[in-house]
């Protein structure tokens, strides 16, 4: 297996792809949001449903030594298409959140996680039904990153994320968390 690779240390070798060295840059792509949705609830009343009435999702996120965050692509055809997110996904019937993390990262990415922690929690509207979404950070993982779907995957600079270019479940996440920087805080512990 490989060494693990923690984010508090400094002789991890990680590659590392910018932003700028990606084939598209931000401008030449457009986001497919569905045309005409609508949100089916309004917060008070997402916020009313019962928990085992919405669909769990989970999403991991990951920076490395450089302080960089793992993000990826999502491919066309999908919800979203070409916008920007964390890696994970839906969480499956027999499933505890931590088995679903672990299990979408190794689809998604390749990689095998560990040491996590619950960072932000949303309900929100999506598509065709609403979903509670769960973020967590991920202090160590093992293996290199890569889009095992497909997918482009690559290491942002904190400071090259719009907020706009990811869709509307993780844009809170990114102003209230990430942007403030209060994820520095959890990383060092």
């Amino acid at each position: 297996m490989d060494n693990p690779q923690k984010l508090e240390n400094n002789d991890t070798h990680i590659i590392l792809n910018s932003l700028s060295d990606s084939a598209t840059s931000f401008d030449a792509q457009e986001i497919n949001v569905i045309e005409g949705a609508a949100p089916i609830y309004s917060q008070e009343e997402l916020d009313a449903l019962p928990d085992h009435e919405l669909k769990h999702v989970v999403c991991g996120v990951i920076f490395n030594e450089y302080g960089q965050v793992l993000v990826s692509r999502r491919r066309a055809g999908v919800d979203y298409a070409n916008s920007l997110e964390f890696p994970g996904g839906k969480v499956e019937y027999h499933e505890d959140h931590a088995a679903a993390l672990k299990r979408e990262f190794e689809e998604e990415v390749g990689i095998t996680v560990d040491n996590f922690k619950l960072i932000y929690e949303q309900r929100v509207n999506g598509s065709s039904s609403p979903f509670h979404i769960f973020f967590y950070l991920v202090r160590d993982f093992f293996g290199q990153p890569y889009g095992a779907e497909g997918q482009e995957v690559f290491w942002l600079n904190v400071d090259e994320i719009d907020y706009n270019r990811f869709p509307p479940a993780t844009q809170l996440l990114i102003q209230k968390y990430i942007l403030t920087n209060e994820y520095m805080q959890e990383i060092y512990r």
